[in-house]
């Protein structure tokens, strides 16, 4: 098992980091394009283990492009490029109902969908920074179980690396935010949620590198890190009380983007461990 990512991955993430940082990426893919952040995988022979990092990043600027998808798929589809890349998502309980991320961004290839969107899709933002295009569909071409890996265990690093920005923030605001005449931080009960949220992220941490290690599915670990970051965002929003909610602070958009990862990927692994009867 390899623990540790390559120092190329560790710097093109922390690059990636810089650039993210310094610009809001909503709707400008051809960013990402020019600079080659979408061909990672393929072209730069990085491996899943190397993309986590990657995709961490993702997560923790919440960037609202299909980056983490194109990774994932990009090995599969290279006829594709250098268009954007999605999925089409089929529900777990209603497989002729899917989601497909990103789905209304110009120009993007979806796997597993042939032809174009029907006219009764619909744009689900629950996540505004993870939006979703709603469509039924009486088929569709499953995606391959090695880009399925990929991709759950690629998402579910994105849900780490927004979960980890979120506890970082929760943490400076129980320094800073005063109550009954001490920083919030001083009470016992804000000290153990905090203490929880950490060990959450560290424990996602930890099952990420096992599922991306894995030349197999590695569902459960793919769930044990999604999970994690679910709880250490609800931890977060909960320290931040009411100002979390606020749209000026935003935790809650990260809160949703997480819980729209997760739901994607148990609908992801949930396809790809079914089995026609016989």
């Amino acid at each position: 098992m390899t623990a540790a990512a390559s120092p190329t991955a560790l710097e093109a993430a922390s690059a990636l980091s810089g650039l993210l940082a310094r610009a809001d990426m909503s709707g400008r893919w051809p960013v990402i394009r020019d600079g080659g952040w979408d061909r990672l995988g393929d072209e730069y022979g990085l491996s899943v283990r190397d993309l986590v990092e990657v995709a961490t990043v993702v997560g923790r600027h919440a960037v609202p492009l299909p980056l983490t998808a194109t990774l994932a798929l990009r090995p599969a589809v290279p006829e594709a490029s250098p268009a954007p890349l999605t999925v089409a998502v089929p529900r777990r309980f209603r497989p002729d109902r899917v989601r497909i991320p990103f789905g209304d961004l110009p120009g993007i290839h979806v796997v597993g969908l042939a032809g174009e969107l029907p006219p009764d899709a619909v744009v689900d933002d629950f996540a505004p920074t993870l939006r979703v295009v709603r469509v039924c569909l009486a088929s569709h071409r499953p995606v391959g179980a090695e880009s399925g890996r990929r991709l759950a265990v690629l998402w579910a690093a994105e849900a780490v690396g927004a979960a980890r920005v979120l506890v970082e923030r929760a943490v400076e605001h129980a320094r800073t935010r005063v109550q009954f005449g001490r920083p919030i931080g001083a009470l016992q009960a804000v000290k153990h949620l905090l203490a929880d949220a950490t060990v959450g992220v560290a424990e996602a941490t930890t099952a990420l590198v096992m599922a991306a290690n894995d030349g197999e599915p590695a569902a459960g670990a793919v769930r044990l890190a999604l999970a994690g970051a679910v709880r250490a965002g609800e931890i977060s929003l909960q320290v931040f009380g009411g100002i979390g909610m606020t749209w000026e602070l935003g935790a809650h958009l990260r809160v949703r983007h997480v819980l729209m990862l997760r739901d994607l990927v148990e609908d992801l692994l949930t396809s790809m461990e079914e089995t026609p009867c016989p």
